[in-house]
């Protein structure tokens, strides 16, 4: 699936109805995306909110690329992933992408992954790339030529 230049606000997720682990929690505040690859350019996710995944919850997908977007002020209710959440992906890469402003804005983090039984929640540095490997969960962070 690929979203280019739009704008997606104001959602608030989907109901999961006895999900493991966490019964009637609400998935993907602004996107819940699920078995696929997806591509974001030039795409702002902005004021929205989720159990999981306030702007994003991606699951059991490929890949997902984002280029030159932004997140803002989106939010979960205290579990993770306040930007994106994801879990049994292969990659993340995020190139020119603007996670708001400190670590408030997508709240509680910009990005949690839980991958082989283990959450990791990242808080990105200012003006850096990300790239995620879904096999061990971990990200690391370039800095914007």
């Amino acid at each position: 699936l690929v979203l280019s230049h739009l704008t997606i606000t104001g959602g608030s997720g989907i109901i999961v109805h006895d999900y493991p682990p966490i019964p009637d929690t609400t998935y993907g505040g602004g996107i819940n995306f699920c078995c696929n690859n997806l591509t974001l350019d030039h795409v702002i996710i902005k004021d929205n909110h989720a159990d999981i995944g306030g702007g994003i919850d991606f699951s059991r997908g490929q890949s997902i690329n984002i280029t030159d977007s932004v997140f803002i002020n989106n939010h979960t209710n205290g579990y993770s992933g306040g930007a994106i959440s994801f879990s049994h992906f292969t990659s993340l890469d995020a190139i020119n992408t603007d996670w708001g402003e400190g670590i408030l804005d997508n709240d509680p983090d910009d990005i949690s992954t839980y991958s082989l039984h283990t959450l990791q929640s990242y808080t990105i540095p200012p003006n850096n790339n990300v790239h995620c490997e879904g096999s061990t969960g971990i990200c690391t962070f370039t800095p914007i030529p």
